[in-house]
C-alpha cells in the first residue's frame, strides 16, 4: 500500500499532492537542490518532514506559512549607510 501511496503521490505534476510536497517538489519550490532540502532540516531551517510516503513528506499548508513567516535575506553586499550632513 505504502507504494502505490508514493506511485500515486509522484504523479501530481508540479502541485503538491493531497496538501503535501515530498523532498523533489519542496527543492523546486524553493529553487534549491533536493540536498540543500536535507540539509536545511537538518540544521532547522525547515520544519521538519510531516510523514514519510516512501520518502519524507511536508504538509504544503505548513511549509507556506512557514515561508510566509521567513524575513527576506538581503541578497549581496550591505549598502555603505550615507551620512546626510555630507
Amino acid at each position: 500500500m505504502q507504494h502505490i501511496c508514493y506511485y500515486f503521490f509522484m504523479e501530481a505534476d508540479g502541485q503538491p499532492l493531497n496538501g503535501l510536497y515530498d523532498t523533489a517538489r519542496l527543492a523546486k519550490r524553493l529553487g534549491v537542490a533536493e540536498s540543500s532540502v536535507r540539509a536545511y532540516v537538518t540544521k532547522g531551517r525547515l520544519p521538519k518532514p510531516t510523514g514519510y510516503l516512501g520518502g519524507n513528506v511536508w504538509d504544503a499548508e505548513e511549509i507556506e506559512a512557514f515561508l510566509a513567516a521567513q524575513e527576506p535575506k538581503p541578497v549581496g553586499r550591505p549598502r555603505k549607510q550615507r551620512d546626510p550632513e555630507e
